[in-house]
């Protein structure tokens, strides 16, 4: 068999290619008139070869070639050709796409393009593209692949280019995982065929090995098995990234050990791996945009552990500047998105608000991203709910989420949506409406999609749903063999402590105290104190003030409240959380009712409201109603 680089020292023979004399065949044709082609094919030194013969023939064609990280293609290719009614080769296109696992903004733009090109263009235009990136253009910009007209397959096999089948998911990890779970192990079994099959001395074959053991990873790691993808990551892709000496594909593979470290609940080895051997590889590189993706991930493990100023800081320094560097409309969009989170999670819903709606709604539907349109409005009914807007909160979900869910035939997006109505029914105190929709239309889609962990998060909402309805045996036996075990096969150390301390509410309302005190101080708080989980300790120690209440142990709980919870809460600003605590605090000082106590409750209790009302929460109303209760208020 001839190597591929043999090619360049022979002529290829038109007369005995029939891809290439279809695309000629279709350049006679289309001069004039606009036409959308793609042209597949792996290798740049053939794509060269190709090319250089067709315009042979073609002597007008004119190509382009996009330089890495567009974003607006349509803008570049309109600002450099020097005809609009000659034929176009563009090539490059898969250098702005080359992050398999994420959403690509280039490919949003294009597609969002899709009605200019014909009005510019009176003539063919071929994208030339590797199979990885002509799958990613197919799934990416549907609208923009809808209008194309030809498509060309060019792959290396001995001397002449032919037609190959391509490996549907190779590069798309995001297809993959929304498989069914028959069809990831199915995925999975091929992958290891095509892996036990290949050449790993070639070092054509190499980029493809790395990126099926990629995939591998990322599949094991969705259904569960973290094991096996962390020893894929250390013991099967660096190895390879080391021998093609591809140190950015080291950094992406040691990025995803920080992943499944964090996972974990390690933050620590994550925040190294991030720190010590990613970003400075992006820095040595110059890759800006890499680092400011990498910045955003060391924020997001800071807000984990409740170091909300720094992970706030992070985002607007080192991540926003970037964004807005490159003009890449859709990374500032998410990153002001996780903005809002923080400032959700202390309680300020109004700006969190504001953000969803006036920074990151108006972008992605400028972009045409439905997707991602659909989750933020998710999220602004999740605020509205906090806020006690239910109606608001259930018509959006109902009425503009869900719809487009359906559109876009994402079921587990769908799935969530579902989630979402069940949780306002439930605050609506339609129980047995909610309990449904989790039994009928969220659980089966997770357990069929093989997402144990979504499964778990369900079957935890049902047991909250048996809870408050008095099921505790029920709600019980949820929590310890359905939950409990998945979050301990997964290796999710925070989950598996939010649930335990689920478990010790239960142990509490039965009036098993000592239990319900033991399973708190003894297995949740270390695991929140070795997670760096500041938040978590302080609402974990206020839990064992709870109860240390029930047991008239005031002078404890009192302690607990003001030396180990408020503190934490003023640090992070938590003000949401600091409210609620300072009404804890006030009611256990009217309980107690010695001495200054009343005094000190109505000072916090007016501390608390003034929080609330600013915040502009429910709870507001229910401070108001307790001090006109004891006299604080006429």
């Amino acid at each position: 068999m001839t190597s591929p680089d043999t090619l360049v020292a022979d002529p290829v023979d038109l007369s005995h290619d029939s891809e290439l004399a279809a695309l000629c065949r279709m350049l006679t044709v289309g001069q004039g008139t606009f036409s959308l082609s793609i042209a597949v094919c792996n290798s740049p030194a053939l794509r060269t070869r190709l090319i250089d013969a067709v315009r042979e023939q073609f002597p007008a064609v004119e190509v382009v070639t996009l330089p890495p990280q567009t974003i607006d293609v349509y803008g570049f290719v309109r600002d450099h050709v020097t005809s609009r009614d000659t034929a176009l080769f563009l090539v490059g296109l898969e250098a702005s796409i080359s992050d398999a696992e994420s959403d690509d903004t280039t490919l949003r733009s294009l597609n969002a393009s899709r009605d200019l090109w014909p009005t510019a263009f009176v003539c063919p235009v071929v994208f030339w593209l590797p199979e990885y990136a002509a799958r990613a253009l197919s799934e990416t910009a549907r609208d923009f692949w809808r209008i194309r007209s030809h498509r060309f397959y060019f792959v290396e096999q001995g001397h002449s280019p032919t037609f190959r089948q391509p490996d549907t998911y190779e590069g798309r990890y995001l297809t993959a995982t929304s498989l069914s779970e028959d069809e990831k192990q199915t995925r999975i079994a091929e992958l290891q065929q095509r892996l036990a099959q290949a050449d790993s001395s070639s070092t054509d074959m190499q980029s493809h090995i790395l990126s099926w053991w990629d995939e591998l990873a990322t599949l094991y790691q969705f259904v569960g098995n973290l094991d096996e993808a962390l020893r894929i990551r250390r013991e099967e892709q660096l190895p390879v990234c080391d021998q093609l000496g591809d140190v950015q594909s080291r950094a992406a593979t040691m990025a995803q050990i920080a992943n499944i470290f964090r996972f974990h609940g390690e933050l620590d080895e994550a925040l190294r791996i991030y720190r010590e051997e990613v970003l400075p590889v992006y820095e040595q590189t110059g890759d800006v945009r890499s680092r400011a993706a990498t910045m955003g991930q060391i924020a997001h493990i800071l807000q984990m552990r409740g170091e909300f100023d720094e992970a706030l800081r992070v985002y607007h320094e080192e991540e926003l500047p970037v964004c807005e560097q490159f003009g890449d409309v859709r990374a500032r969009a998410i990153t002001m998105g996780a903005i809002a989170d923080i400032l959700q999670s202390r309680g300020e819903l109004e700006e969190a608000l504001r953000i969803r709606r006036e920074e990151q709604l108006p972008v992605f539907e400028r972009l045409g991203d439905m997707l991602e349109w659909a989750r933020t409005k998710r999220l602004i009914a999740d605020i509205l709910e906090l806020r006690g807007d239910l109606n608001e909160a259930m018509r959006i979900h109902r009425d503009e989420v869900l719809p487009i869910c359906e559109r876009l035939g994402n079921i587990r997006e769908r799935a969530v949506s579902m989630g979402r109505i069940a949780d306002v029914l439930q605050s609506q105190g339609e129980l047995d409406e909610s309990i449904r929709i989790r039994r009928e239309e969220e659980l089966p889609v997770y357990e069929r999609l093989g997402d144990v962990r979504e499964q778990a998060v369900a079957m935890g909402k049902i047991a909250d749903f048996l809870q408050r309805r008095g099921e505790l045996d029920e709600s019980l036996r949820i929590r310890r063999h359905e939950e409990l075990p998945i979050h301990e096969r997964l290796g999710d150390m925070r989950e598996r402590a939010v649930t335990l301390g689920k478990i010790a509410d239960i142990h509490q309302l039965r009036g098993d105290t000592d239990i319900a005190l033991n399973i708190l101080r003894e297995d949740v708080l270390p695991t929140f104190e070795r997670l760096g989980d500041t938040k978590s300790q302080a609402m974990t120690m206020e839990r064992i003030a709870a109860i240390l209440q029930t047991r008239s142990e005031f002078n404890e709980a009192l302690r607990i409240y003001r030396d180990e919870a408020l503190p934490i809460y003023e640090r992070i600003g938590d003000m949401y959380e600091l409210s609620r605590c300072q009404c804890n605090m006030a009611i256990l000082f009217l309980r107690r009712n010695k001495g200054a106590d009343r005094r000190r409750a109505k000072e916090l209790l007016v501390e608390a409201l003034s929080t609330a009302e600013r915040l502009k929460i429910p709870e507001a109303k229910q401070i108001r109603q307790r001090m006109r209760r004891e006299g604080f208020l006429k």
